[in-house]
This record gives structure tokens, C-alpha cells and sequence, in this order.
């Protein structure tokens, strides 16, 4: 169990990196319940549900076309439960735009909730 639970988060960060809008929902449809949630302290609220990730990951490729998410480390992985560090930025670029970490809540394996913690 625990490698499926990390083959979805691998999953997840090839969604927010996926600019084909097809290619991008069809892994968001097979990783994230139906009403999935992502939430960090950039956010006034949590973005629920499969339509609105979607148009939250779009507008990441729209505005920062140049910038892609990448796993740092290992990820973590307990019960239904994750935690994974990442950078995002511009390939090759010499620091990152960002950095964080994510928990990640799994339910009947699918991604439930991704709680993200800004650096």
C-alpha cells in the first residue's frame, strides 16, 4: 500500500506540472476524491473539488509558464498519510521561486485533502 500511496503523490506533482488541460484532468480525475481538497497559507480558503484544482493548476501554467514543481527527497508516507518537500521554479534557474512542504490525506486511495505549508 504504501508505494501506491507514493505513486499518487509522484501522480499529483505530475498534475501541477501537466499543461495539456485533457492530460492534466485525467490525472486529477484518477488521484483526488471527488471532492478533493488543497489548501496553504497563500490561499483564503481551500479549493474543493476536482474542477477547481484543475483551474487552480491552470493558472500556475498560464501565468508562470516557465516555472514547474519538483519533488526534493523522499516522500514520507504512514497510514493514509504523506509529507513531501518541493521547489518551484524555472528549470536550471539558480535558487527556487518557491519551496514547501505538503501533507497529503489519503481516502480509499485517492487523495483527499494536500495541506501546504509555504517556506
Amino acid at each position: 500500500m504504501t508505494a501506491d500511496l507514493v505513486r499518487l503523490v509522484h501522480d499529483y506533482m505530475e498534475a501541477n506540472n501537466e499543461r495539456d488541460h485533457a492530460r492534466r484532468r485525467a490525472i486529477i480525475d484518477r488521484v483526488f476524491t471527488e471532492d478533493g481538497s488543497y489548501i496553504d497559507d497563500a490561499l483564503p480558503e481551500a479549493t474543493v473539488g476536482r474542477d477547481a484544482l484543475d483551474k487552480q493548476m491552470a493558472y500556475f501554467h498560464e501565468n508562470f509558464p516557465e516555472h514547474i514543481f519538483t519533488l526534493v527527497g523522499i516522500i514520507s508516507v504512514h497510514h493514509d498519510m504523506a509529507l513531501f518537500t518541493w521547489k518551484w521554479g524555472a528549470p536550471g534557474a539558480a535558487g527556487s521561486a518557491a519551496s514547501g512542504t505538503d501533507a497529503v490525506l489519503f481516502e480509499n486511495g485517492r487523495i483527499k485533502r494536500v495541506l501546504g505549508f509555504l517556506n
